[in-house]
């Protein structure tokens, strides 16, 4: 996926269909982490030759939804826990993330109320990724509440 994009990408996960999106996060991490040093006046970059000006489209904006069954199983979390803190904080707006476990009692089930009360229904891409089962439930959720199938694609 190109972080060139423009509007908002939601990713909805379960299980290890998340790995496909931690490429993305840990560029906007990286990203976000070099636009905080510029501010203090210390640019700091992981790869000297990374070119951060190819985000510059502000309404860009990664949404992850990962499901698992345990915490233990969870994979990328804190890499995208502390993307959604640097974002929030320093008010980049550019990531979200949300995290549902089936094992944890009162977590909202992934249902059309909850995708009515989180999901931009104007996102421009909508990426499910899971096993068959899982993907095919969640996508005749989403065009329930009104997502488009020219809205999903595959990466």
């Amino acid at each position: 996926m190109e972080p060139d994009q423009k509007g908002t990408i939601v990713g909805i996960a379960c299980g290890t269909g998340v790995v496909l999106f931690l490429d993305l996060a840990m560029y906007l991490l990286r990203m976000a982490i070099y636009k905080i040093g510029q501010k203090s006046g210390k640019t700091y970059k992981l790869f000297a030759n990374e070119n951060f000006d190819r985000l510059i489209d502000p309404s860009f904006k990664l949404v992850i939804f990962s499901a698992f069954k345990k915490q233990d199983h969870v994979l990328g979390e804190p890499l995208f826990l502390a993307l959604h803190d640097l974002s929030a904080k320093h008010g980049f707006n550019n990531f979200e993330y949300h995290l549902r476990l089936s094992e944890k009692a009162g977590d909202p089930k992934w249902d059309e109320a909850f995708f009515k009360k989180h999901l931009d229904l104007q996102a421009k891409k909508i990426v499910v990724y899971g096993p068959l089962g899982a993907e095919e439930s969640i996508k005749e959720t989403l065009v329930k509440v009104g997502v488009k199938e020219t809205q999903f694609h595959r990466l």
